[in-house]
């Protein structure tokens, strides 16, 4: 199995741990209907770790506004733009985000507003690598793998949505790679 690359932002590398990659257009209600199915793999083994990765386009108070939120805990936001160009943080929506989902009844909502004219994905992985996943995903706002070390966990599952894909006639774009112990993969 190959690599993914989505808009030169960054890829997927190929791994032994991985069962199924994939990638594609949806419209709005299947990945409401995905999100519903993901959030049903609550009965995940214990040891796992959830998290949203927001990969900017939002200001600043997206993720104020969520950090207010129970169940869930803003780990950390920075803007993508560079300290130089400072002042146009204000006005440009800029902001990328790294979040705890700890409820996983929080998930579904907390990930549509984070993908929300942006990209964002899904994170569930051991909590044995939550350290080296928070270096990777800290690293870089435009990290040029966006699997972030998880494959390194058989039961991984990572889902990606590009909500502002110019090449998708839905403007949602979808990445789905499962671990060859992880639940079974998103429907077609």
């Amino acid at each position: 199995m190959g690599s993914v690359t989505v808009k030169k932002l960054g890829g997927f590398r190929s791994h032994p741990n991985t069962r199924d990659q994939f990638d594609r257009q949806i419209t709005q209600d299947q990945l409401e209907e995905r999100l519903k199915r993901i959030e049903s793999f609550r009965s995940l083994p214990t040891g796992k770790v959830w998290y949203v990765f927001g990969l900017g386009g939002h200001r600043k108070a997206t993720y104020r506004e969520l950090a207010a939120r129970d169940g869930i805990e803003v780990v950390y936001c920075e803007s993508v733009i560079p300290w130089y160009f400072a002042p146009l943080r204000l006005p440009v929506a800029s902001y990328s985000g790294l979040i705890r989902i700890d409820d996983l009844g929080k998930l579904a909502s907390t990930f549509l507003k984070v993908v929300s004219r942006s990209m964002a994905g899904i994170y569930c992985f051991d909590q044995r690598l939550e350290e080296k996943f928070l270096r990777e995903a800290r690293g870089s706002p435009a990290p040029e793998f966006l699997d972030l070390g998880v494959k390194e966990d058989p039961g991984y599952f990572f889902y990606v949505v590009d909500a502002d894909n110019a090449e998708s006639a839905t403007g949602l774009y979808e990445i789905v790679s499962c671990g060859r112990e992880s639940p079974p993969s998103i429907p077609d």
